[in-house]
C-alpha cells in the first residue's frame, strides 16, 4: 500500500456497509486510496458481502438482518485487535449505526462518524455520533442538521464536500462537433433539446416530478429526455410517460458506467431528487460543463451556484421547475456561460487532490499535529 515518510505512522480503518454502485460506495473506495497516499496505512472492510441485498420482507426479515449485521461486526472487531488502527470512519447508515461498538472493543481508537443523508438518522446512529470524536457532513446543510439532530458541538463537526471521481469529465470536449458526435451515437436528433438525468430509479429520487415537468415544458416534439439508472421504479416510470403521452421522447437507457456521451450530448442537467445531502450527480455535470436545474432539497443547491451555473427551484413546485428548464433551453448563451463558470467552480472546489487533503488535515488533527 502506498506510504511517505512521516514522523508518525498512523493507521485507519474506513467501514461501509457493503459495495454496490451508490455514490457512499464510490467515495468509500476512492477515501481508501486517498488516505493511503498520504502516508496512512488504510483498510476498506465491509460489513456484509456485495451478494447480500437488504431485506424488505417485514419486521423479522429485518431483525435477521440486523442480527447478521451485528455478528459480522463483531468478527471484525475481534480481527481488528490485533492491528489496533487508530481510527475508524463509518460510511453508510449501518456502519454508523453500529460504530459507538468499537469504542468498546477498541481501547484508544477514534472513531468518526459521517453524515452523507437528510433522511432522519436511526437511533444507534446517533448514538454514534455522539460517541464519535468527530463527525464530517458532506454539505453544510447536513452539518446543521446533524447537530440539531444529535445536539454535537459544531467543533465536533467538519464540513468537507464529496470528491469528484471522474476527474476526467474536466477534459470532455464541448465543442460543437464532439456533441453532434455524441447525439448520433445515442441515435439523438442533432439540434433538438437534450436534458439528462443519471441517478437510480428509486422512490427518493422521484423521477414522477422530473417526467411530469418535462411533459410541460414547451419544448417542441424533438425535445429528449435521457434517464440514466435501473431501480424498482423504472417499470412505474415508464407507464407514467406513457400516461404523460411523452414516450416517443424518453429515453430509458439503463445503468451504465460510460455517461460521459451522455452527458456531451445533453444540453442540461436536471434532477427532482428529494434525497441527496449532496449530490454527486449535479457535481458531475457541472465538471462536463452542463447547466443544472434541481430541486432545492437539503445541501442540493450547494452544489452549484444559483443564477451562475444552475437554478434552484422549491420541491414540488412542477411548474416552476418546467419554466427554469425553458427559460435555459431558449438561450444558448445562458447555457454556455452556466456551463463555464459550473466548471471552473467543480475544478476549484471538488477535484479528488483538494478533498483528499481535508480529510487528511482532519484527521491528523485528531492526533494534535
Amino acid at each position: 500500500m502506498p506510504s511517505h515518510e512521516t514522523s508518525v505512522s498512523r493507521s485507519v480503518v474506513i467501514l461501509q456497509d457493503r459495495l454496490r454502485i451508490g455514490g457512499t460506495e464510490r467515495q468509500s473506495v476512492w477515501l481508501a486510496e486517498a488516505l493511503g497516499q498520504r502516508a496512512w496505512d488504510y483498510q476498506l472492510r465491509l460489513l456484509l458481502p456485495e451478494s447480500v441485498e437488504r431485506s424488505e420482507g417485514g419486521a423479522l426479515a429485518g431483525i435477521r438482518e440486523f442480527v447478521s449485521i451485528l455478528g459480522s461486526f463483531m468478527s471484525l472487531l475481534r480481527e481488528l485487535r490485533a492491528s489496533r488502527p487508530d481510527v475508524m470512519i463509518c460510511m453508510g447508515r449501518v456502519a454508523n449505526s453500529v460504530g459507538f461498538l468499537a469504542k468498546c472493543f477498541l481501547p484508544g481508537l477514534k472513531l468518526v462518524t459521517t453524515c452523507r443523508t437528510n433522511r432522519a438518522l436511526p437511533y444507534f446512529y446517533r448514538f454514534s455520533v455522539r460517541q464519535s470524536e468527530l463527525c464530517i457532513a458532506n454539505s453544510s446543510w447536513a452539518a446543521t442538521e446533524v447537530a440539531k439532530a444529535v445536539g454535537l458541538p459544531t467543533a465536533r463537526i467538519v464540513h468537507i464536500e464529496n470528491a469528484l471521481l471522474r476527474p476526467q469529465l474536466f477534459d470532455l470536449d464541448l465543442s460543437p462537433e464532439a456533441k453532434a458526435t455524441a447525439r448520433s451515437g445515442l441515435g439523438l436528433d442533432l439540434n433538438g433539446p437534450v436534458l439528462c438525468n443519471i441517478s437510480s430509479f428509486v422512490p427518493g429520487k422521484n423521477k414522477h416530478d422530473l417526467l411530469d415537468a418535462f411533459a410541460r415544458c414547451k419544448l417542441g416534439s424533438t425535445a429528449v429526455l435521457l434517464l440514466v439508472g435501473e431501480g424498482s421504479e423504472r417499470d412505474r416510470c415508464k407507464q407514467r410517460a406513457k400516461d404523460l403521452g411523452i414516450s416517443a421522447q424518453v429515453r430509458f437507457l439503463g445503468k451504465t458506467d460510460s455517461i460521459e456521451p451522455i452527458l456531451q450530448a445533453s444540453d442540461l442537467f436536471v434532477s427532482t431528487s428529494l434525497r441527496d445531502s449532496l449530490p454527486n450527480a449535479l457535481i458531475e455535470a457541472q465538471a462536463a460543463g452542463l447547466p443544472v436545474v434541481a430541486y432545492d432539497v437539503a445541501g442540493a443547491s450547494e452544489a452549484f451556484d444559483q443564477e451562475r451555473s444552475g437554478l434552484a427551484v422549491r420541491s414540488g413546485e412542477v411548474d416552476a421547475f418546467s419554466r427554469a428548464i425553458e427559460r435555459l433551453i431558449s438561450s444558448p448563451q445562458l447555457r454556455c456561460d452556466f456551463g463555464a463558470h459550473g466548471r471552473a467552480r467543480a475544478q476549484k472546489l471538488y477535484s479528488p487532490k483538494i478533498i483528499g487533503a481535508r480529510y487528511d488535515a482532519a484527521l491528523s488533527q485528531l492526533f494534535g499535529e
